[in-house]
């Protein structure tokens, strides 16, 4: 088994000193049970409960607040129950008894599934449930290097981390960062567990959803469509696809509640156009199903800012892109309080005179604080007034 310390473990802590209940939501595969089972349970000696199996699941849906009380030494000791969303009545009962017992980090309660999606949870755990996601394990998690986030001061470190290289980096995209996957060093076997991920995720996560009917196979078809052009819009999905818009929106709404795809909204406030985009959450599924490069460092430069904004205790980071009806166009901005980031994504060193006539005119607007064009390089260049060709490296 490979572990690796995940950074989100000390958001986790505060979670439990502030609430009493704690959620950990995240994909399936990204490594919410191992996180919680081998690096929180084992070494804090809590109990671990599973509702993938039988007999645990069965137990908490006949006997639900006889189990948890029993478990919990009457809401005084911590327990940890993975894949809650499968005994959704947990809920109600979690609720009552964190009110009337009024103990904080009890029952730490992981979902593979946005839990707004289970009926009535969003109103019977507000206030009381710490909410953290869990990504695919960054660049710096599979290395094992410190968590030192770029973002903290709205710019990149100077000096990269010496030990985050070239390589690290395209091993990323090959292998992506979902640990029951990236670890495999056959390229075969790695493709036939994608795969069955796809499979589980369409034909079975999907279908549990509540309050829609889903067609697995057309899932399949929408996530191949957003690997290899995640710029089209839903409308030119459903064209492409020959079926109504509003139910491949449904689909993609529901791939967004499993956290298999992140939704990219247009800047309008900076005169931007254009339809959401859409994601996958890993290099290695979008790969299988045929991202180009540039694809592939979007969506490392996504896992990269939502992870390390997360674990930092920043909150969720608003990711736009902003594309005009000429030829301007960035692949990401990043909003905070007072800047505006824009993210041009490059596959290759050397960048068109029109690229940077279009970067030199988004500046001139003054809407952005600054631009950086990101290339496989190996070191920082100041290409125009706050536009900078920076590596990869800077932002891992």
């Amino acid at each position: 088994m490979h572990l690796r310390n995940r950074h989100i473990i000390d958001q986790i802590t505060k979670k439990k000193r502030a609430f009493p209940l704690v959620g950990i939501l995240g994909a399936r595969q990204v490594g919410k049970s191992t996180l919680l089972r081998e690096l929180i349970g084992k070494k804090g000696a809590i109990p671990y409960f599973t509702l993938d199996r039988p007999e645990v699941l069965m137990q908490l849906r006949s006997r639900t607040e006889d189990f948890i009380l029993t478990e919990t030494a009457d809401f005084q000791s911590p327990i940890i129950i993975d894949e809650a969303h499968k005994a959704p009545q947990i809920f109600d009962v979690l609720k009552v008894l964190a009110d009337e017992k009024k103990r904080r980090g009890i029952v730490t309660i992981t979902g593979s599934v946005d839990f707004s999606q289970v009926a009535g949870v969003r109103e019977t755990l507000t206030g009381r449930i710490g909410i953290c996601r869990l990504y695919p394990l960054t660049v710096a998690e599979v290395w094992q290097h410190e968590f030192r986030t770029r973002w903290l001061k709205g710019r990149p470190e100077k000096n990269p981390q010496s030990e985050v290289r070239s390589q690290h980096i395209d091993a990323w995209l090959d292998r992506g960062g979902m640990p029951g996957i990236c670890w495999l060093r056959d390229a075969a076997e790695r493709e036939s567990i994608i795969d069955e991920w796809l499979g589980s995720v369409c034909y079975r996560d999907l279908l549990q959803l509540k309050g829609a009917r889903f067609d697995g196979a057309l899932a399949r078809e929408i996530l191949t469509l957003v690997a290899r052009a995640p710029q089209t819009s839903a409308a030119e999905l459903a064209t492409r696809l020959g079926v109504d818009a509003r139910i491949v929106s449904k689909h993609l709404n529901g791939l967004e509640a499993l956290f298999v795809v992140t939704r990219i909204k247009p800047l309008s406030s900076a005169g931007g156009t254009g339809g959401d985009r859409f994601y996958l959450l890993d290099a290695a599924v979008a790969a299988f199903l045929g991202a180009p490069r540039k694809v592939l460092y979007t969506v490392l430069m996504i896992n990269e800012i939502v992870a390390q904004h997360e674990y930092a205790g920043l909150g969720r980071v608003e990711l736009c892109y902003y594309a005009s009806r000429g030829a301007t166009k960035l692949d990401l901005a990043v909003k905070s309080k007072d800047s505006l980031h824009g993210f041009f994504i490059a596959d290759r060193v050397e960048q068109s005179p029109g690229t940077m006539r279009s970067l030199g005119h988004l500046m001139k607007s003054g809407t952005y604080s600054k631009v950086s064009v990101l290339a496989p390089v190996t070191q920082s260049m100041k290409l125009g007034p706050n536009i900078v060709l920076e590596p990869y490296a800077s932002y891992c």
